[in-house]
């Protein structure tokens, strides 16, 4: 059966009609819903289930998330350069087997060291399978519509969020009669392995391996011949990794995209417990607080995506950022349901709005030749503040009993990340080096 599955998928290709990248923009959103939605996401609720049943500390549990990061440090240059090398449709299919053995693995825990490993697996799995090669894809499918395919990709993980966060705070609530955190965990990892292989085999890494160009224009005749064509991607920089370390704008848009990103990183983490135990609300609607910040984020991850085609990358970025700063600043007067409404909302408007240009911009700055190798190593930065920003916070709540310190970082963060976007100029072309030697791997 899966040689007859194989052989009928390879014969798949893309036809007349809508140009076939809008597909795998749809595919790129049921990717990263099925392997990003349960963990990140839903983070909040595994975090909230696993302190009532095993009475962990919260920087204990945090942790497990610093360790994810540590790991991330590791897999993600080291996927990037795996992606690079033998595309993205190999790697999704390792990646969402790993994932989903990883759920399995964590629906059997009974200690600390054994959620920490179940939890690593998982992170593996979903670093390796889902957002890097799915992006990867999509910056070589698209370049003058780049941000917005992002955006509209992106979509599948917001509104997956929408729909299954609140279907696993219901499902693995501790205090109600339900299936239990094990059991959702179970068949999450059941399911994304029976999909794993049948999901792979759609993911095509280039069109120019079917006779295509990016944005399904066709090729532009050199003025003056009749012959000879061009791609309208034959005018974008095309940078390697090691290029691209050695230029001002990596290093802004890599400590610009950790010090924002650590927001919604912390969120994933500590949301839970810091409404649901210490202001007293409800699972349920801490689950609806999440389903709020991602129906908003998955309105204005499209605004942000059309805006970031047309408009300075740079300058989107930074409204965006501020917006989710303010956010932040809401959440500390957090301690009724309207107001958590409304923290849910300008968090949605701000991290929903930059989180397109903050995948695309990579792109625009370095071009499509060495992509997930630039992406794998700009995550760096990003990985040791997720690494530490989670436990620091965790750490004070214990101590303290309060998130205010932590999350009031948090926000001075997130500025100084909009900040460092307004500091990027303009892109530069490639050295000449890299121009001359031609599309091909880092």
């Amino acid at each position: 059966m899966a040689v007859l599955w194989s052989e009928l998928m390879s014969r798949v290709r893309p036809r007349k009609g809508p140009f076939y990248g809008w597909w795998l923009v749809g595919l790129s959103g049921l990717v990263m819903a099925l392997g990003i939605v349960p963990v990140f996401q839903g983070m909040t609720v595994w975090f909230v289930a696993l302190e009532r049943q095993f009475g962990w500390r919260r920087a204990q549990v945090a942790f497990a998330f610093s360790l994810t990061r540590a790991e991330g440090s590791i897999t993600g240059p080291v996927g990037g350069y795996l992606i690079d090398k033998v595309g993205s449709r190999r790697m999704v299919l390792i990646g969402l087997l790993v994932l989903g053995g990883g759920f399995i693995f964590f629906s059997q825990v009974d200690n600390l060291w054994q959620f920490y490993l179940a939890f690593m697996i998982m992170s593996v799995g979903m670093s390796l399978g889902t957002w890097l090669p799915m992006m990867t894809m999509l910056n070589s499918w698209f370049v003058r519509r780049r941000s917005f395919a992002m955006a509209v990709a992106t979509e599948g993980q917001l509104l997956g969020g929408v729909l299954l966060v609140p279907v696993l705070a219901w499902s693995a609530d501790p205090d109600g009669d339900r299936i239990g955190w094990r059991a959702s965990a179970a068949i999450l990892g059941v399911v994304i392995v029976l999909l794993a292989f049948p999901i792979s085999r759609l993911v095509r890494n280039k069109p120019e391996d079917y006779g295509l160009h990016p944005d399904g224009r066709p090729p532009a005749i050199i003025p003056g011949s009749s012959m000879q064509t061009m791609s309208p991607a034959q005018d974008e920089v095309d940078y390697t990794w090691q290029e691209a370390l050695r230029t001002r704008a990596f290093w802004l848009i890599s400590m610009g995209h950790a010090c924002t990103s650590i927001v919604i990183i912390t969120m994933s983490v500590h949301l839970g417990p810091m409404l649901n135990i210490d202001r007293g609300l409800s699972l349920q609607t801490v689950g609806w607080v999440v389903s709020t910040y991602l129906a908003t984020a998955a309105v204005f991850t499209l605004v942000g995506g059309y805006m970031g085609d047309r408009l300075s990358k740079r300058m989107v970025l930074f409204s965006f950022s501020v917006v989710q700063s303010v956010a932040v600043v809401v959440l500390l007067m957090v301690h009724s349901t309207p107001m958590a409404i409304l923290f849910g909302v300008l968090l949605g408007i701000g991290f929903g709005g930059r989180m397109p240009l903050t995948t695309s911009i990579r792109g625009t700055y370095f071009g499509r030749r060495s992509y997930a190798s630039i992406t794998g190593v700009s995550m760096l930065p990003m990985n040791l503040l997720a690494f530490t920003i989670p436990l620091f916070a965790g750490h004070m709540a214990d101590v303290t009993g309060s998130y205010n310190i932590p999350f009031i970082t948090v926000a001075v963060l997130s500025s100084i990340g909009a900040v460092m976007f307004l500091m990027l100029e303009q892109p530069k072309q490639a050295p000449a080096r890299s121009r001359a030697s031609g599309a091909g791997g880092s």
